[in-house]
Formats: C-alpha cells, sequence, structure tokens
C-alpha cells in the first residue's frame, strides 16, 4: 500500500469504522428484532428450496453456507448467495437454494463507501477511485463479522421452524458463512439423535483443550462426568439431561443449556 493510500486509510477509514462498530452495536439492539423476522422469512424459503431439490433430487446436504461473493459487493448487490453442499463439498460447485438481503448490514458499508469516494477529493489526485475500491474490498472482513454475530444469534429460532425441521440432510448438518470455496465460520451443527450416544463417547475421549464448538449436543444423557478445559462456546446442550456433571475451567460462552435441570452441573 503505497504511503499517501496509508495515510488516507489512517486518517480517512479508520475513524469511521469506529464510529460504525459503535453504530452497529446500537442498531443490533433497536433494530435486531426486525432484522430477524426478515432473515426467518427468507430461511424458510431458503429450507423449502432444499426439501425440493433434495427429494426431486435424492440429494442429501451436509453443508448449508450463506456465501458472501465479493462480485455481488462490488457491484454494490449486498445478497449473501446460500448454496448446499454434500459430504464432498470441496469436491462440487454446490446448489444455490436461495439468497439471504444483508443490506440491513452493508448498508453502512455502502455509506462508507460514498463517503471516502467524496473524501479523496481533498487528496488533489493522490487517492484514486480504484485505491477506494480496494480499500472496500479490504474491509468487507469487517462487515461480514457482523454477519456472523447476526446469524450466530438467531440460528437457534430458525432451526425450530416447521421449514427446517422437515429438511431432508445427512446425519450431520453444518451450516456456516463465508467466502466461496472457504472453510468459513460455523453457526450451527445438527447431529441426528441416533448419533447422541456416539457423541457420548467422543466427549470421554476428550483431552484438555479440545474445541466442541457449535457442536449439537441437545438431549444428550451425561451422568457422572467431568470435563476440564474444553472449548465448549456456542454448543447446545438444549433439553440435556444431567447427573453430576461437572465443568471444570471449560469456555462456555453462548453455549446454551435450554430446558436443562442445572441443579446436577457445577462450573469449577
Amino acid at each position: 500500500m503505497r504511503e499517501d493510500v496509508k495515510r488516507f486509510y489512517r486518517v480517512e477509514v479508520e475513524p469511521r469504522l469506529n464510529d460504525i462498530q459503535n453504530q452497529m452495536q446500537k442498531e443490533f439492539i433497536e433494530n435486531g428484532l426486525e432484522w430477524k423476522k426478515q432473515f426467518l422469512v427468507e430461511f424458510q424459503a431458503i429450507c423449502k428450496n432444499v426439501t425440493q431439490y433434495c427429494e426431486e433430487n435424492e440429494y442429501e446436504p451436509y453443508f448449508l453456507i450463506f456465501h458472501l461473493l465479493r462480485t455481488r459487493i462490488q457491484n454494490h448487490d449486498f445478497r449473501y448467495q446460500v448454496r448446499m453442499y454434500n459430504q464432498e463439498w470441496y469436491l462440487e460447485e454446490g446448489v444455490c437454494v436461495g439468497d439471504f438481503s444483508v443490506t440491513f448490514i452493508y448498508a453502512r458499508y455502502e455509506e462508507l463507501w460514498n463517503e471516502l469516494q467524496s473524501e479523496r477529493l481533498k487528496y488533489v489526485g493522490k487517492i484514486k477511485e480504484e485505491d477506494v475500491r480496494c480499500i472496500m474490498m479490504e474491509v468487507i472482513n469487517e462487515f461480514q463479522a457482523y454477519i456472523t454475530r447476526f446469524l450466530r444469534e438467531n440460528i437457534r429460532e430458525a432451526v425450530q421452524t416447521e421449514e427446517y425441521m422437515h429438511l431432508i440432510k445427512g446425519n450431520r448438518l453444518e451450516i456456516k458463512t463465508g467466502e466461496y470455496f472457504e472453510i468459513g465460520d460455523f453457526i450451527f451443527i445438527d447431529e441426528k439423535q441416533e448419533d447422541k450416544e456416539k457423541q457420548e463417547q467422543w466427549l470421554d475421549e476428550q483431552n484438555e483443550g479440545d474445541e466442541y464448538t457449535f457442536e449439537d449436543f441437545r438431549g444428550i444423557i451425561l451422568k457422572n462426568k467431568e470435563y476440564v478445559n474444553l472449548d465448549l462456546r456456542y454448543a447446545d446442550f438444549s433439553n440435556a439431561r444431567f447427573e453430576n456433571v461437572v465443568f471444570n475451567n471449560c469456555m462456555v460462552e453462548g453455549t446454551r443449556f435450554d430446558g436443562c435441570d442445572m441443579g446436577q452441573v457445577r462450573f469449577e
């Protein structure tokens, strides 16, 4: 990055990104309910598309990914493409099953772009339009982080909808978000009920520091267990049955224990 562009970024971009961060915190609180309603409508439509395709093509999805497509963002098209994949997702293009409108987040991105295009004129030819475009491609990850947060906060309600409950899927379905052909960030992991005993065995084989983030442990039965130094962030233990279970120095940020009797659980 040229020195004049570095200065432009430091003076014009960084303060605005900080302001956006503060604004987004406020908007998540004030507008989150309305955003969630719209997301649920779109998610239900996506699930219907998945079901229809799977029934017609005998297809079992193992991944459902909300893709950030930079070509769309460059063209000010603020929609993420949603694609499903089978077990060998890295060998196939996947099947497009809908779009997820992210204008509610990227409206701030568009404002930033317009502001920087205006501010660059003050630099008397030193900052080109292409420089601003490159900067905007660089800061996309800032906004992708807001999308990841939004999906993680609202996916629990989405997967309780009738459309999702009737979804055709493999033994394990991972919902993720990220760029096309990248691993992406976990949003939710759905395991079939018959695999719960295997999950208990998997937990029993744990080593200190093992990661179980976003895992689906709903309805699991755990008795006389102690788990040490595990990363359980955003895992879902809803309606699990605990008897004399200890989580010793485990990370439980965002972990769900809905419907659980926590009287038999200790956190140390």
